[in-house]
C-alpha cells in the first residue's frame, strides 16, 4: 500500500501521466468518431434510430446509470465503515463529486477521496488506499465471474439466467468473520456489472441494432475492466475500440455500431454525472469539515 500511496503521490508521475493520459484518451477518443463519421451508412442508420428514440429505453439506460452510482456509493460505504463512521448520504455525495472529477487525467477523484477521508474523517490514506484496491478488485472478481457463469452455462447448454446467481456465490463469505465485507462488497459490484449490461443492452436497440443480453453481458465485462486502466480516466477513448472491436465477434453487429453504441452509451453517462457531480459537490460544500471521530475496526479483511 506505501508503495501505492508514493507512486500516486510522486511528483513527476503526476507531471508526466496526466498530460499523456489526457492525449491518449483523446486520441482514441477523436478516432472513434472520426472511424463512426467515416463510415456513413451506418452512422446515418444509427442517427436516424435515435432521432426518434423510445422513452422507456431512454429512460431506462439513464436510470442504469444514477443506480449504478449509488450502487458504488454504497460500495465504498461498506469498505471504509471498518475505519470511521462515514454516513451514506455522504458517501454518496462523495462518490457522485468524485466520479465527475475522475474524468480528468490520472482519476484526481481518487486522490481527492483519499484526502477528503485524511481531513474530515482522520482516515489514514493507506486504508482509503486500501479500499480503493479492494474496489478494484472486486471489480475484476465480478466480471470474470459473470463471464465464466455464462461461459458454462452455455458449454453445458443450461439457461443463460442462471448467471444471476453470480452474487449468490459471495454469500458464503458470510460464513467466515474475515470475509463478510468482502462478500457483501462482491455482490453490490455484481450488480453493478449486470447494470452496465443493460445499459449496453439499451445503447444498441437505441442504434437500431439490438444485441442480446448475453452478448451486452461480455461486452459490460470488458468495458468495465477498461476503466482499472490508470492514467486514461474512465477508459476514455479506450471503451470505445474495445467495444467496437468486440461487438462482431460476441453480438454479431458490426464494429462500427459498437462504437456508435459506446458513444451513445457514454453520452448517457455524462448526462447523469455531470448533474450528479455538481450535487454531490454542493453537498460537501455544506459539510462544516468537523473530523467525525473513528470508529475501531470491526473486521480485518
Amino acid at each position: 500500500m506505501h508503495a501505492v500511496e508514493r507512486f500516486l503521490n510522486n511528483p513527476k508521475v503526476r507531471r508526466y501521466a496526466r498530460p499523456v493520459g489526457l492525449v491518449v484518451g483523446l486520441l482514441l477518443m477523436a478516432c472513434a468518431v472520426v472511424f463512426a463519421v467515416l463510415k456513413r451508412a451506418q452512422l446515418a442508420e444509427a442517427m436516424a434510430e435515435l432521432r426518434d428514440p423510445p422513452p422507456e429505453t431512454v429512460a431506462l439506460m439513464l436510470g442504469c446509470v444514477f443506480v449504478g452510482i449509488m450502487l458504488t456509493g454504497l460500495l465504498f460505504h461498506v469498505l471504509i465503515v471498518r475505519f470511521a463512521r462515514v454516513p451514506l448520504w455522504e458517501m454518496q455525495a462523495l462518490i457522485a463529486s468524485t466520479t465527475l472529477a475522475n474524468y480528468l487525467p490520472l482519476k484526481p477523484g481518487l486522490i481527492g477521496r483519499v484526502a477528503y477521508h485524511k481531513v474530515r474523517h482522520g482516515i489514514a490514506p493507506v486504508q482509503s488506499a486500501r479500499t480503493l484496491l479492494e474496489a478494484m478488485g472486486l471489480t475484476f472478481a465480478a466480471a470474470l465471474t459473470a463471464v465464466s457463469l455464462l461461459w458454462v452455462c452455455q458449454s453445458l447448454d443450461l439457461p443463460a439466467e442462471l448467471v444471476f446467481i453470480a452474487p449468490l456465490l459471495a454469500l458464503f463469505g458470510r460464513f467466515f468473520p474475515k470475509g463478510r465485507t468482502l462478500a457483501l462488497g462482491f455482490v453490490i459490484r455484481s450488480a453493478e456489472i449486470f447494470l452496465w449490461a443493460l445499459r449496453y443492452w439499451c445503447a444498441f436497440r437505441l442504434i437500431g441494432s439490438p444485441v442480446s443480453y448475453e452478448s451486452a453481458l461480455v461486452l459490460a465485462t470488458a468495458s468495465c475492466l477498461t476503466t482499472l486502466v490508470p492514467f486514461i480516466s474512465n477508459g476514455l477513448g479506450l471503451r470505445e475500440w474495445v467495444v467496437g472491436l468486440l461487438t462482431p465477434m460476441l453480438a454479431g453487429a458490426t464494429m462500427e455500431a459498437g462504437i456508435v453504441a459506446e458513444l451513445v452509451n457514454r453520452t448517457a453517462e455524462l448526462v447523469v454525472v455531470i448533474p450528479c457531480g455538481i450535487a454531490g459537490a454542493i453537498v460537501l460544500a455544506k459539510c462544516k469539515g468537523l473530523v467525525v471521530p473513528t470508529a475501531p475496526a470491526t473486521e480485518a479483511v
